[in-house]
């Protein structure tokens, strides 16, 4: 009995070393495996490979992932980052006109960045004569998932030489976050966005 037992463990011993299999992957609990199609998924994107990319996302191996609704956020470095009010200043050669000035922000509040308390947009004909053109006050409330990156547009729809741009940090984290109370709080920037009008 002891023989068989032993031959029956060296048996499944060989098929494990022949078939390269790992007997961890094999008790995976569903979690980690979403955990791993996440990471793939991220070195496939860090890496630009486009190829690996389909393959993860193709109609078979989504399938195989049982519960992946929750997915993974993914966020690239590429932001300015301050602890102050960002302010933002541009002049143009010569007057333009200009449909909408925006720019792109990142809510992530974990990490200590959330949406502004409220933005101000300044235009005029230079830098000299700049009047307040509008505020937009943003909800002070949780964004619908964890890591939020959203465009704050301002209608323009006039001819300018200048504008600036005022992004007001709360001076303090708001209530509802992991470090609410705390009175370093991040903004992130990616972009402006400069729409001219249409001819």
């Amino acid at each position: 009995m002891k023989r068989n037992i032993l031959c029956i463990l060296l048996l499944f011993g060989i098929v494990v070393c022949m078939t390269g299999c790992n007997i961890n992957n094999i008790f995976k609990t569903e979690e980690e495996k979403n955990d791993e199609k996440c990471q793939q998924i991220i070195m496939a994107i860090e890496n630009h490979d486009a190829d690996a990319l389909k393959g993860l996302f193709s109609e078979t191996a989504l399938h195989e992932t049982s519960d992946f609704s929750e997915g993974c956020d993914y966020l690239c470095g590429q932001w300015l980052g301050t602890l102050e009010n960002l302010d933002v200043t541009g002049v143009f050669k010569h007057p333009q006109e200009i449909e909408s000035i925006g720019i792109g922000l990142l809510s992530h509040h974990r990490s200590g960045i959330v949406f502004p308390e409220y933005i101000a947009l300044f235009t005029g004909s230079d830098e000299a004569h700049l009047s307040l053109k509008e505020t937009m006050h943003i909800p002070n409330a949780p964004c619908e998932k964890e890591i939020v990156k959203k465009d704050f547009v301002f209608s323009v729809k006039e001819s300018i030489g200048c504008f600036r741009i005022i992004v007001h940090r709360y001076a303090k984290m708001p209530q509802w976050c992991t470090y609410k109370g705390v009175c370093d709080v991040f903004t992130l920037a990616d972009h402006l966005i400069i729409k001219p009008k249409e001819k």
